[in-house]
C-alpha cells in the first residue's frame, strides 16, 4: 500500500489542475490560484514521499510529469488566455505556447542526468508560479490591458518563459541548499507579503536573474 503513495498524491496534483482549468474557464480566478498553489504542494510531498518510502517506479516518473503539464503548463496559460482574450481575441491563443514549451520541458527533465540536483531550464511549477501572480495583478487591475501595448508585451513575455522553459540555462534548485537559496526564499516571502498575488511573479523574475547571475557557479 505504501508504494502507492506517490502516485495517489500525484494524481491528485493532476485533479488539482483539471479543476483549475475549469475554474479559470467559469472566470473563477481565485480558485483556479487556489488550486494551482495545492498542486504545487502535492507537487513537493510526491517527490518527498517517494523518496521517504523508496517507492520509485518508471509510471510515478510518467505520471508526475503528465500532472504537472496540467498544473503547471495548460492550467496557468489557459487561465492567461482567459485573461487577454477579451482584449485581442483570438491573438491569446498565442500563449498556448506556454504549454508546448511545458511539454517539451517535462519529457526533457525525466531524460536528463545533469537534472538530480539542479535544473537546465525554467522548472514548469515556477512558470506557474509567476503567471498566477501576473494573471491575478491584470485581473485585479485591468485598466492596464486597455493600454493598446499592454497585451502584446505580456504575450512577449509568454514567448520569453517559453524559451526559458527549454532553454540549457542552469536553475537554482531547493535541492542543492546554499546561501543564495535561503536569501531567494527570504526575500520572495517579503515580496509576497507586501505585494500579495505579484509577489509570486516577482519572487520568480528575482530567482531568475539570480540564476542567471550564477549559472556558471551553479554546478560547483
Amino acid at each position: 500500500m505504501k508504494k502507492h503513495i506517490p502516485n495517489l498524491l500525484t494524481l491528485c496534483n493532476a485533479l488539482c489542475g483539471a479543476m483549475a482549468v475549469a475554474m479559470a474557464a467559469a472566470e473563477l480566478f481565485h480558485c483556479a490560484v487556489g488550486l494551482i498553489a495545492i498542486a504545487a504542494v502535492l507537487d513537493f510531498l510526491d517527490g518527498f514521499a517517494a523518496r521517504m518510502l523508496k517507492a520509485f517506479s518508471p509510471i510515478g516518473k510518467d505520471l508526475d510529469s503528465l500532472a504537472d503539464l496540467l498544473s503547471f503548463g495548460i492550467a496557468p496559460a489557459f487561465m492567461l488566455f482567459m485573461v487577454l482574450q477579451p482584449y485581442v481575441g483570438w491573438t491569446a491563443l498565442s500563449v498556448m505556447v506556454l504549454v508546448v514549451a511545458s511539454v517539451y520541458r517535462l519529457a526533457k527533465f525525466n531524460n536528463d542526468p545533469r537534472q538530480t540536483s539542479t535544473f537546465i531550464g525554467l522548472p514548469t511549477p515556477a512558470n506557474a508560479m509567476f503567471w498566477i501572480g501576473m494573471v491575478m495583478f491584470l485581473k485585479n487591475n485591468s485598466q492596464w490591458l486597455t493600454l493598446g501595448y499592454m497585451p502584446y508585451l505580456v504575450i512577449g513575455i509568454a514567448v520569453l518563459f517559453s524559451y526559458l522553459l527549454v532553454s540549457e540555462i542552469p536553475m537554482l534548485s531547493l535541492k542543492k541548499r546554499n546561501v543564495w537559496i535561503y536569501a531567494l526564499l527570504v526575500i520572495s516571502v517579503a515580496l509576497i507579503s507586501v505585494f500579495g498575488m505579484l509577489g509570486f511573479s516577482l519572487a520568480i523574475f528575482l530567482y531568475i536573474l539570480l540564476s542567471l547571475a550564477l549559472c556558471k557557479h551553479i554546478y560547483e
